[in-house]
């Protein structure tokens, strides 16, 4: 916030300092950078890395194939998995996953299942803008912006390398992170390459 001085006569030889705001112009896209970037390493530790809408699950029961299974996690979610139905996995862990799926199965199927689960594969990244193939990617552990880039046939002529942006899913806009070719992306995250100004 800038402000504004005004030295305005009170009395005799006494003045009053009065400071007035002055505003300063808004930035219509804020951008988030430096300390912001993105730490792919500690958001995909399995402790933490909570499953969304396009993850495939690898539920492994120790003792019981039939119940080892791969299910997709849906736009609602869910899984449908054996004897128990829909499966809410989006916002838990796998260790929280694991645990509901114990418990459920406990309940009338197994005295004591042993319950493993881990991410077979993560939901895709989207790449757009300044792009030859924009579109949905599979997503590895590690990807780079300039693999993502790669992936998606290469930077149009019309390309900036100095404007590119990752955003996280179920953000706004305002919210999208300025990254290098060298930032790791993580599941679901929107790549926007910029046009360069000439």
């Amino acid at each position: 916030m800038a402000f504004r001085s005004l030295a305005l006569l009170a009395g005799p030889g006494l003045f009053l300092l009065v400071s007035c705001a002055a505003p300063l112009p808004q930035r219509s896209t804020p951008v988030q950078t430096g300390a912001h970037r993105l730490s792919a390493t500690s958001a995909l530790d399995a402790a933490v890395y909570r499953f969304a809408p396009g993850d495939t699950v690898k539920i492994d029961v120790y003792g019981e194939p039939d119940l080892s299974v791969k299910p997709l996690i849906e736009p609602n979610g869910k899984f449908n998995y054996p004897f128990l139905g829909e499966v809410t996995a989006a916002g838990r862990t796998a260790q929280q996953l694991a645990a509901v799926i114990a418990a459920g199965l406990r309940n009338g199927y197994m005295v004591n299942p042993d319950v493993r689960v881990n991410v077979a594969e993560y939901r895709p990244v989207y790449i757009s803008g300044q792009v030859r193939r924009p579109g949905s990617y599979p997503y590895t552990i590690g990807l780079k912006v300039q693999e993502a880039v790669t992936l998606a046939g290469g930077l149009t002529d019309f390309a900036s390398t100095s404007r590119v942006y990752a955003q996280r899913e179920n953000t706004p806009e305002s919210q999208r992170i300025s990254v290098t070719m060298d930032s790791q992306l993580l599941p679901g995250d929107t790549l926007i390459i910029g046009e360069r100004t000439f």
